[in-house]
């Protein structure tokens, strides 16, 4: 373990591929480095600093930042300048030679592990391992259902009960702050399974999020996600970097298939099941579970590098 008396965190705003990202990077520069992707709509403060130091504390470069079109990063026109998830993956990149990184490990979380993937397929000499959180190596079945078009795809969709829900969400917007924390508390808990998310966290992280929002939240990712079903769905096949999947066995927006599914199309990957878990990972209890992965697959994937 390396020793850091005090944590070393630097903010920097990235311009890559024509936008900006806001980035944190926590610890030595001179570390490995580990490059966290949050999911869709969520900003990069969503994986804690809590989460990040311990990371760094271990002796690794740990960086999180916001995906354009959330928090502190660029807001896109979409109409004009549409985007892909690859897009997304090249920003990625872009953050890596801004940190002047020959290559990282990286974690991705919903959307995030679709980034991920795309990153390990068409930049495998950058990628060192993955680890995907609750993601998909399919995002067809949901997307096809927001849309109101029946699911023809062999993984199953989302829960009906978390798409109108979402729904009805969107056609009632928050009047005040209080109200806008405790619908975004009350999104999360609905795509929980039996382990409920730490609400006092929650509520933390909403309103910080809210607080360093630039823009008004829109639904540009999942036109992103759309407009990715080609690349995405051909990306597992292709990674070659040590990967490791987390997924719960009561997941609503992916189902448990989902997550065996992207085991069984990513060669030498391992799989660990966490019951009782949902769609998010902001439980104590979850937490250092999936540092426990992380730290575990970061370090097989430095012994087989050694051989």
């Amino acid at each position: 373990m390396t020793a850091h008396s005090k944590m070393n965190r630097q903010e920097a705003i990235v311009q890559t591929n024509g936008v900006e990202l806001w980035t944190e990077a926590f610890g030595d520069r001179n570390d490995p480095a580990i490059v966290l992707i949050m999911g869709a709509g969520g900003q990069g403060i969503k994986w804690p600093v809590h989460f990040c130091e311990t990371l760094a504390m271990e002796g690794y470069f740990v960086i999180r930042f916001d995906n354009r079109d959330t928090g502190l990063s660029s807001h896109i026109d979409f109409d004009i300048t549409p985007y892909s998830l690859l897009d997304m993956a090249n920003d990625v990149i872009g953050i890596m030679d801004h940190y002047q990184l020959q290559d990282a490990h990286v974690a991705g979380a919903s959307m995030g592990g679709a980034i991920a993937m795309l990153l390990a397929a068409h930049y495998p000499q950058r990628i060192c391992s993955l680890v995907l959180l609750v993601t998909s190596i399919d995002f067809r079945p949901g997307c096809d259902l927001f849309q109101g078009i029946q699911n023809i795809h062999a993984l199953p969709a989302p829960s009906m009960k978390v798409i109108e829900a979402i729904k009805k969400a969107e056609n009632t917007p928050p009047r005040n702050l209080e109200e806008k924390i405790q619908q975004d508390v009350d999104s999360v808990k609905l795509h929980c399974g039996s382990i409920m998310p730490d609400e006092e966290l929650l509520r933390e992280l909403s309103m910080e999020s809210i607080k360093r929002m630039k823009y008004p939240e829109n639904q540009n990712h999942f036109r992103a996600m759309l407009a990715s079903h080609d690349i995405h769905t051909a990306a597992p096949g292709k990674i070659t970097a040590p990967t490791h999947i987390v997924h719960g066995d009561e997941d609503l927006i992916f189902p448990l298939e989902h997550g065996k599914a992207s085991q069984a199309a990513i060669a030498g990957s391992t799989l660990r099941i966490i019951p009782g878990l949902g769609h998010n990972l902001a439980n104590r209890q979850v937490i250092p579970l999936v540092i426990e992965d992380i730290l575990a697959t970061v370090k097989k994937a430095e012994q087989v590098n050694k051989k």
